[in-house]
This record gives C-alpha cells, structure tokens and sequence, in this order.
C-alpha cells in the first residue's frame, strides 16, 4: 500500500476516533448536568417542605396565642371556657387553623408535583439529547466511512 494511502486512512481513522471521543464527552457532560439539575430540584422540594413546616408552627403558635388571649378575656369576663359561646369562639379559631393547614398542605403537594414533573421532563430532555448526539454521531461516522470507501477505491483505481 502506497504511503499516502496509508496516511490518508490514517487520518480518517485519526477522525472516527476524535468523532466518537468527543461525542462521548459530549454524553459526559449532559450527564453530568442532569445530575446538578436533580439535585437542585431536590433541594428544592426539601426547601419547600421546610417552608411548609415553618408556616403551619408560625400558624400553630398564632393559635396559641388566639386561644390563650380568649380564655384570658373569658375568665377576666368570668365566662366557662369550656362551654357556649367561648367554646364555640375556640372551635372557630381551631377550625381556621385547620382549614389553613389543609391549605399550605395542598399547596406544598402542588409545589412538589411541579417539581417532580419538571424532573422527569428534564430526564425525558436528557434522553432526547442523548438520541439526537447518537443520531449526529452516526451519520457523521456513517459519512467518514463513505469517503473512506471512496477513497480507498479512487486510490485503488490509480494504483
């Protein structure tokens, strides 16, 4: 075989392989940044979990503080505050602070659930990109070869 035969597969070679090692790379790091992506989304859900939790114990001592003010007015009234009207007063206030943490707690399922779509969208993203850089990959090897066919019969030919 003539040298710049060999050379001139050589370097074709020398391609295929850059083209495969940087699509890998390429992989890598799409990779990688999915993971940094997760995480973030993890972080997150944990903060909007902690929120939540840091909203229904403000909520919970603003109760306290309702309720023990009424019994403090009831008594100073010289009212029971087990019984009529001063016990309905506290069911009142028992009740808001329920019907609240149904409410933070069906805003924090809805926060989650966004999140976690947006996980799984961005892992569907991951995929799809992974599949269109296999698909570039190929036709580019699949055009390497060609030429490389291509050139091995023109360099035959004036052989």
């Amino acid at each position: 075989m003539e040298p710049l035969t060999m050379m001139t597969l050589a370097m074709q070679a020398a391609g295929a392989a850059s083209t495969l090692f940087d699509a890998q790379n390429s992989k890598q790091v799409l990779r990688e940044g999915r993971k940094l992506e997760h995480a973030g989304i993890m972080a997150n859900i944990e903060l909007a979990k902690t929120s939540a939790a840091e909203e229904s114990l403000a909520a919970l001592e603003s109760l306290k503080q309702t309720i023990g003010s009424q019994i403090a007015v009831q008594s100073a009234r010289g009212t029971a505050t087990g019984a009529g009207s001063a016990l309905f007063i506290q069911q009142e206030s028992m009740g808001q602070f329920n019907r609240g943490e149904r409410a933070r707690r069906m805003k924090l399922l809805a926060q989650q659930a966004s999140l976690r779509a947006s996980d799984v969208i961005s892992g569907m993203e991951l995929y799809k990109s992974e599949t269109q850089l296999g698909r570039q990959t190929t036709g580019q090897l699949s055009k390497l070869m060609d030429t490389m066919q291509t050139g091995n019969s023109f360099l035959k030919k004036k052989a």
